[in-house]
């Protein structure tokens, strides 16, 4: 009873994680609405090797569905980080399968990839993003900060190997950058 709020804030701190959230990148329409540039969501893969209980068998499960070498994994895992990107953007079902491997210490972040349904149509004009979303060419670039997403810190619930288990999804939403609309007309 003496001690309550001393565990409460220990179990606070053992079942909260902070992580950096971003929000998607608004999309660049034509004069008619038609979309030309948008952002869709995918899933990243991360370790926490300072989470891991066996690196050796956390290895030996992810290689295949990653499509490295169990040494190359060994040799990132000892690096004793909190937070190391293994694959980036990766498929939906390499995504699933690792979720449902259950590996202690590896996690997967949403994160945004840049899709342009034209194609190459007005390539030079739209430009295009970086792997973080950044503008590099463009009105991707010329526009970048009404484009791009506000990135916040959330602190959401997770479980003993620091695997996030609720966020707040109306939150995510409100932080989507704005949608640009050219005059031009697909």
């Amino acid at each position: 009873v003496l001690l309550g709020p001393v565990y409460r804030e220990m179990a606070e701190a053992q079942h909260s994680v902070t992580t950096e959230v971003k929000g998607m990148r608004g999309s660049i329409l034509d004069r008619n609405g038609r979309i030309l540039a948008r952002s869709v969501p995918c899933l990243s893969v991360y370790a926490n090797p300072l989470a891991m209980t066996d690196i050796h068998e956390a290895a030996a499960a992810l290689a295949p569905l990653l499509g490295r070498t169990k040494a190359d994994l060994e040799s990132v895992f000892r690096k004793h980080r909190k937070f190391i990107w293994l694959a980036r953007k990766v498929d939906d079902a390499t995504a699933i399968a690792i979720e449902q491997a259950g590996i202690e210490g590896i996690g997967l972040s949403r994160e945004y990839q840049r899709v342009y349904p034209y194609r190459h149509l007005a390539g030079q004009l739209l430009g295009f993003v970086g792997l973080d979303s950044q503008g590099l060419e463009g009105v991707e670039l010329a526009y970048d900060e009404r484009l791009r997403g506000h990135t916040f810190k959330d602190r959401v619930t997770g479980n003993a190997v620091q695997r996030v288990l609720s966020r707040n999804e109306e939150m995510i939403e409100e932080q989507q950058g704005e949608d640009i609309t050219l005059s031009i007309d697909a």
